[in-house]
């Protein structure tokens, strides 16, 4: 193409075409009957069912109001036995919710780590320090694990629950530990003298030769 040619249009515009343009959504067609033969009939299930979820925890939720309003001291007047008379609110509940709920946090806060790692077998026992502080730091300095834990447990002694979000992540990666080996002295081969030292580095383990071997060998371990 000589320098300042334009390109032809792939398609003559006036020309009209079946084929959908690049780039064009296709719709996919459209059910022509619905899986659900009575709609109004699922609606009133449903709401049923939340009418009688909500009746069902009316006892429950009127309870839960009462609790709270003697825990803070909530009054509506007294008016017996003569209008006016004293309402003092004696702090009982306050009184217990905050003892226990000062127990349960110098339990979970006067020892750290609070939680401990227990290896599966002997081979992994001497990693089990190294998790306990691991955890220790990702609860109580990356996530202020000390505010967290009290709020948790005021709302479990004032309101007799809690709700915690711990979102659960796996990661997985592939852990490489590099070992230096010399040369074999003379008159011995690589396949002895990198097997020897294999079975020094892991002693519980059946080291059998790879596909590339001298160079590349298996290691099975019981765990």
């Amino acid at each position: 193409m000589a320098e300042g040619e334009e390109l032809a249009p792939l398609t003559d515009p006036g020309v009209q075409s079946d084929e959908e343009p690049v780039g064009f959504t296709i719709k996919p067609p459209a059910r022509k009957t619905s899986l659900v033969k009575h709609p109004e009939e699922v609606v009133k299930r449903l709401i049923k069912k939340y009418t009688d979820d909500i009746q069902d925890r009316a006892d429950w939720a009127e309870k839960r109001i009462q609790r709270t309003a003697k825990y803070r001291g909530w009054s509506e007047g007294k008016q017996f036995p003569w209008p006016g008379a004293s309402d003092v609110h004696l702090p009982i509940i306050m009184t217990d919710v905050q003892r226990t709920e000062d127990t349960l946090h110098n339990a979970i806060l006067s020892v750290r780590p609070v939680m401990n790692a227990k290896g599966a077998n002997k081979d992994v026992e001497q990693k089990e320090r190294t998790v306990d502080q691991l955890i220790d730091y990702q609860v109580f300095v990356e996530n202020k694990g000390e505010v967290l834990m009290g709020n948790l447990i005021s709302s479990f002694t004032q309101d007799g629950q809690y709700v915690a979000y711990i979102p659960y992540i796996k990661e997985t990666q592939n852990a490489t530990t590099t070992h230096v080996v010399e040369y074999p002295p003379a008159g011995q081969s690589w396949d002895g003298w990198i097997l020897a030292h294999l079975q020094r580095y892991y002693p519980k383990g059946l080291v059998l030769p790879g596909a590339r071997a001298p160079w590349n060998w298996v290691i099975k371990d019981q765990h």
